[in-house]
């Protein structure tokens, strides 16, 4: 599932002495030849190394070592990643050497048969420098590697105290944890992504060790062990996920039975905070009552969840679910934008629109309007329908509703208010608790990320 970066370029994991050695494939003796013309140098492409240091397209790429690893180090060159000077004088050298910039880390020794014999005796970051000597123009060249030698992780500590008794794993983006790992020779790990594996079918984590730290993010509702493994050492946590949906889109006169995933149906208290639009009781059964935004909050064991309740026209609600789910599987393409499997901004609407039996204003019954003509035709029609300025205070007062269409506007381009681009607004969604206790909400888009767009006094919606 996960995988360690692109940049760690390869690399060839060092083994111990005593375990089996993984031959690496690399043609021996031919690692600076062309038509068949052999370069030996005091380091040779052996195929046996345990361990091999590839030239990046820059001075530096970044390697990974077993703690306490010990075999031989090699150096293989690409062509398409030798600097021009090495390129042209590469059947010159006079010699290739390695220095390690931290025996204490990496010790580096030249055997008898020219190869570079390593030993990992500390733990943490060590750059190996790689010199050469260019013989025609009596010149000394080096580039330098970064090598990473791991702590023995079996004996690293996970300091799980982090972990709350329970953790909200709402939404998409479900719960974030950061935990503590710390070793005995109190070296920062490199940042890497690393597989997990869940106990629980319905949830799903991932791992990563940025700055030292493992964050983990989880989604889904039930007791979950968590385990990854870090150099061959296992860690596990239990997390305990409760969730609510963050947003429900309802038509008037809905009723529906909300419920905290995870958590004893008895022990949840839920609350709205506009009855007129949505009204819920104490255990979580709601009615819809009128076209509008409620925010639903529900209590459990101190914790809070909360969801946003949009209540518009089935139809509306429709449009929108048809241009989200149309919009993740298909393409954008303004040539090709009437085409089965492709679409543009304008398109998109209008399109989602005619799947409901709504005709948004155009010239032609076949084929979208602009967005800026599409804004203008709302906006000049009788009655009106532009419904206001997406500034802050619009967007705290949840003025607008699923299925509103956003306009962008002031683009340099000779029309309507310069609009560029239009946008099907899904409504809110809930995304927190503000530190004053006010709920924190998000719009949410049929094509972009939620809260994308944010608050700009220059955009505007209307209504169809």
């Amino acid at each position: 599932m996960h995988r360690f970066p692109a940049k760690m370029m390869a690399v060839i994991m060092a083994v111990s002495m005593t375990a089996m050695v993984l031959p690496v494939s690399a043609p021996p003796q031919k690692v600076y030849a062309k038509e068949e013309e052999t370069f030996v140098s005091p380091v040779t492409a052996d195929k046996s190394a345990d361990y091999h240091l590839t030239a990046a397209t820059t001075s530096t790429s970044e390697n990974m070592m077993h703690h306490g690893a010990s075999g031989i180090m090699d150096l293989t060159w690409k062509k398409a990643s030798m600097n021009a000077t090495l390129y042209k004088y590469r059947k010159k050298l006079d010699s290739l050497t390695m220095t390690s910039s931290n025996p204490a880390i990496l010790q580096l020794q030249t055997d008898e048969e020219g190869h570079v014999r390593y030993e990992a005796t500390g733990a943490g970051y060590v750059t190996v420098k790689v010199s050469y000597v260019i013989h025609n123009l009596n010149k000394t060249k080096s580039t330098t590697y970064r090598v990473f030698v791991f702590p023995d992780m079996k004996k690293a500590k996970l300091n799980t105290s982090a972990v709350p008794k329970y953790l909200d794993t709402s939404g998409e983006e479900g719960g974030s944890l950061t935990l503590a790992l710390s070793t005995q020779e109190r070296v920062k790990l490199p940042d890497m992504d690393l597989t997990s594996t869940d106990s629980h079918k319905s949830m799903k984590s991932t791992v990563r060790i940025r700055y030292g730290c493992v964050y983990v993010n989880v989604t889904g509702a039930g007791t979950d062990t968590i385990s990854f493994a870090v150099d061959g050492a296992t860690f596990k946590l239990k997390v305990r996920g409760r969730s609510l949906e963050p947003v429900y889109r309802l038509s008037a006169g809905q009723t529906k039975k909300l419920k905290v995933k995870g958590a004893k149906a008895s022990l949840v208290t839920f609350t709205s905070d506009d009855p007129d639009v949505a009204e819920v009781t104490e255990d979580g059964s709601l009615i819809t009552k009128t076209d509008g935004a409620a925010v639903i909050l529900a209590t459990y064991q101190g914790m809070t969840f909360g969801t946003v309740v949009n209540v518009a026209s089935q139809e509306k609600i429709d449009a929108f679910n048809w241009a989200r789910d149309y919009a993740a599987k298909s393409t954008y393409s303004q040539a090709l934008r009437m085409t089965e499997g492709y679409y543009d901004c304008s398109s998109l609407v209008y399109r989602a629109y005619l799947q409901q039996g709504i005709t948004l204003p155009s010239l032609s019954t076949f084929w979208a309007p602009t967005a800026a003509d599409l804004g203008q035709s709302l906006v000049t029609c009788k009655p009106s329908k532009k419904v206001g300025a997406t500034k802050d205070a619009n967007l705290k007062k949840r003025l607008f509703q699923t299925g509103d269409l956003l306009f962008e506007t002031g683009a340099n381009n000779k029309r309507y208010k310069g609009i560029y681009h239009v946008e099907m607004f899904g409504g809110y969604t809930f995304a927190g608790v503000n530190a004053d206790g006010s709920a924190n909400i998000l719009g949410t888009w049929a094509s972009r990320k939620d809260g994308y767009y944010g608050a700009v006094d220059a955009n505007f919606m209307c209504r169809p």
